[in-house]
């Protein structure tokens, strides 16, 4: 074997590091988009779908840019104006007179319809790296 096709194990381990750290700010990238796609769409869909009386909860669902941090990002959908209201029509809540309200969920079955879109269309763009 002549020296020409022989590595220092250093430059092999560097060369590798190099081509993770690549791979890794790809899929970064991914999620981030992704995040802040599924995000959207999640908005958009409980705006149409939240309990309208005025359409003043409805219109105050949006998405914001949560905490981040090295190897983590998230994105935030929330109802900025009537939060307090979001738990108490999600699960229902009694009355003054002693009767209790019927929950109206919409808030956790659209949550968990995104999660596991954003799952699945994560892990085919990882695939097709």
């Amino acid at each position: 074997m002549s020296n020409s096709n022989r590595i220092s194990i250093d430059k092999l381990q560097k060369e590798i590091f190099k081509a993770l750290e690549l791979e890794v700010d790809d899929i970064e990238e991914d999620v981030q988009e992704l995040s802040k796609e599924k995000a959207e769409e999640a908005c958009r869909e409980l705006q149409n779908i939240s309990p309208h009386n005025k359409g003043e909860y409805a219109k105050s669902w949006e998405t914001k840019k949560g905490e981040s941090g090295e190897g983590q990002y998230s994105t935030v959908v929330h109802n900025k104006k009537h939060y307090r209201r979001t738990h108490l029509l999600e699960f229902g809540h009694a009355n003054r007179d002693g009767s209790r309200t019927a929950a109206q969920p919409h808030i956790r079955k659209t949550e968990d319809k995104y999660a596991e879109e954003y799952v699945k269309e994560l892990e085919k763009r990882i695939e097709g790296k």
